[in-house]
């Protein structure tokens, strides 16, 4: 099988089994690269994918941006929060 890029979006570290019998955390906002073990479902702010913000919905970028401590308005647009996030990890760079 091949590895499945994923991407943390909750607040804190999630982790996923991967088909060696690891257990892979991942921090909020990165992403990891598993090979996911047979039946493994992505649950509770893992989504698929390499962390692109253009792929998240807007569920996943609301809680990228609080797990990143980015100050969001309950009126942002996913254009709005793209951004919010982009300059929020361009400040802390």
């Amino acid at each position: 099988m091949a590895k499945t890029k994923i991407t943390n979006t909750a607040e804190g570290p999630r982790g996923v089994n991967a088909k060696d019998g690891t257990t892979v955390y991942v921090d909020p906002g990165q992403t990891a690269e598993v090979e996911l073990a047979d039946g493994e479902e992505l649950y509770d702010g893992l989504v698929e994918g390499d962390g692109g913000l253009d792929a998240l919905k807007k569920a996943d970028l609301i809680a990228l941006a609080e797990a990143e401590g980015v100050p969001i308005e309950t009126d942002d647009n996913r254009s709005d929060l793209i951004r919010k996030i982009e300059e929020g990890r361009a400040a802390r760079a």
